[in-house]
């Protein structure tokens, strides 16, 4: 499971895979509601609208991110990643 996210700062998608706890202690998949004091590692993308698809994003590369939740906030889309 992951959970599609926007990186608050920047504005970029981040698909969180991973909860890592609030001390970096445990490691699940990431699922459910973001936590604000939790850690979360997954896949940070440049990503855009992809053309003719409202629920579609294209993306060219993605690299690896870790935030706390607190600098997430939730995506209520039903996205489609095209790379």
């Amino acid at each position: 499971m992951s959970i599609t996210t926007r990186v608050k700062k920047t504005g970029q998608l981040f698909q969180a895979t991973a909860d890592l706890g609030k001390d970096k202690s445990s490691y699940q998949d990431a699922n459910g509601t973001i936590e604000p004091d939790t850690v979360y590692e997954g896949h940070l993308l440049d990503a855009f609208a992809f053309r003719g698809c409202s629920s579609c994003v294209e993306y060219s590369r993605a690299k690896w991110g870790v935030f706390r939740g607190y600098e997430l906030e939730s995506v209520q889309a039903d996205l489609r990643l095209v790379s």
